[in-house]
């Protein structure tokens, strides 16, 4: 027989459960008749008091599906005395409630007199397990997918997770990608080791193109990218690597190559004859010209000796620089060149009867500056004026600064540029169209601001209703950019 201390004991646990537990506690006899509730379940299944549950079996509280997955589980504990978790959802306010229920068998003895569960509103947390596993699952989907060699291997050099084929490149170095190419690992190894050891010790990115042999001795191009993954005290466990065979990319860039540099030689050569016959011409060779006559030669071999010297600089950049140009800066008066840029615009403008106004508000002219990449700036910048301008109009060209930057302002009167267009005019292949309705290629602007950036400087378009005005702006003084190079890519 229990004495006092003991009965007390169970009272004080009997309102504890009752009271201020914030887990469902139900018990249930052999029948699955309710013989205990406590508060949480009360309030969380709209009952009031103990009375309206006592007795009640659970499909005379929930719906049918909850029903029978609370018989068969019991039924299951009941036969082999022990404890199981299972999931219930229920709808409560049109919305949707994951409890995660733990059943017990009550036991004396060796006899089940009873069911015990306890209950926990588990929602959230399931929620998010779905989500994780939605996640996975896309996460798989796009490692299956996608056509380059995706994986992830401790800094240990083992294998974690990965794309398709990412194991077989990884274990036999066959990329089946790039059909079935048998990259070298033996060989290849040193440059792996070399780039994991970065990675790992500066917890940082490389991302780069290399070549490498295949077992046949033939070269292959990759574009890598390789990352840390950081744990929760930002200690590096792993990496992350991409690595897509660029074959196809580079042979495509060497047949551009070659087309440009055949194609700049090809030309280079009836201009430098066009130059030559010009200058003789020039010097009175054909008969004496007058001061007019004379004026305009001038600056067509003007014209054509800047063109040689772009041309040149094309096959350089192609030949030698990888895409880069390098640029030769030199302090040199920018308002001798405005008025140089003008005259070459002069018989253009003429056509449409346009008049170029020009107006200087700086006392110091000079600037620190790729003489040849700004003159390309102005040409393309002012023959666009010109091309797009009204007839019988002006162009308005300021030469102004303020604490930073010399600011060159060309301003003609044009219709309003299309916001469409305007937002993306100095991208790449973004053109409007000129007055014969013919589109452009669309690579000047794009060029004039790859050569402002170059120099640490601005370009930028004010559009008005009847006027569009582009504004350049370089930077007084001498001032160096970290590369000094021009980048077209």
């Amino acid at each position: 027989m229990q004495n006092t201390t003991d009965i007390n004991n169970i009272i004080l646990l009997h309102n504890a459960i009752v009271n201020n537990c914030n887990d469902i506690v139900a018990i249930k006899d052999l029948h699955l008749k309710y013989i205990f509730v406590n508060n949480t379940f009360l309030k969380n299944f709209g009952f009031n008091s103990i009375s309206e549950v006592i007795n009640k079996k659970p499909d005379e509280i929930f719906g049918l599906q909850n029903c029978s997955i609370i018989e068969k589980i019991s039924k299951e504990i009941i036969e082999q005395k022990k404890a199981k978790s299972f999931l219930l959802n229920f709808t409560q306010n049109r919305n949707l409630k994951i409890f995660k229920t733990t059943s017990y068998p009550v036991i004396n003895n060796g006899e089940v007199q009873s069911l015990i569960s306890i209950t926990r509103d588990e929602t959230q947390e399931e929620i998010l397990k779905q989500k994780l596993v939605d996640k996975v699952c896309v996460t798989n989907s796009l490692l299956d997918n996608l056509p380059m060699l995706v994986y992830m291997k401790d800094k240990n050099n083992n294998y974690i997770t990965g794309s398709k084929y990412a194991n077989k490149f990884f274990q036999e170095g066959i990329d089946v990608y790039a059909g079935n190419v048998r990259i070298n690992m033996n060989e290849a190894i040193e440059v792996m080791n070399f780039e994991d050891s970065y990675v790992i010790n500066n917890k940082a990115v490389i991302i780069r193109e290399k070549s490498c042999k295949s077992t046949d001795g033939q070269e292959h191009w990759y574009k890598i990218y390789k990352a840390p993954i950081l744990d929760i005290n930002n200690d590096v466990n792993g990496l992350v690597i991409i690595s897509q065979n660029i074959d196809a990319q580079k042979q495509l860039e060497l047949q551009k190559e070659l087309f440009l540099a055949t194609l700049t030689h090809d030309l280079k050569t009836p201009l430098q004859a066009q130059i030559s016959s010009l200058e003789l011409i020039s010097g009175g060779r054909a008969g004496v010209l007058n001061d007019a006559q004379k004026e305009i030669l001038d600056m067509i071999i003007e014209s054509s000796n800047f063109m040689k010297e772009m041309l040149y600089s094309i096959l350089s950049v192609y030949k030698y620089e990888n895409g880069m140009m390098k640029l030769y800066k030199e302090y040199f008066n920018i308002e001798n060149l405005i008025k140089k840029c003008s005259k070459e615009a002069f018989h253009l403008a003429q056509e449409k009867k346009i008049e170029i106004k020009y107006n200087e508000y700086v006392k110091n002219k000079m600037i620190y500056a790729d003489k040849n990449q700004i003159r390309r700036v102005l040409v393309n910048v002012l023959n666009n004026a010109v091309n797009y301008a009204y007839k019988n109009t002006k162009i308005y060209i300021d030469l102004c600064e303020d604490e930073e930057y010399l600011i060159v302002k060309i301003k003609n009167a044009s219709s309003k540029i299309p916001l469409a267009v305007s937002e993306h005019i100095f991208d790449k292949y973004v053109s409007g169209l000129d007055m014969d309705k013919r589109r452009g290629i669309g690579l000047g602007l794009y060029f004039c601001k790859k050569v402002t950036d170059a120099h640490a400087g601005k370009i930028y378009l004010n559009g008005y209703e009847n006027n569009n005005e582009f504004v350049i702006e370089l930077p007084k003084g001498k001032v160096e950019t970290a590369e000094n190079t021009l980048k077209f890519i």
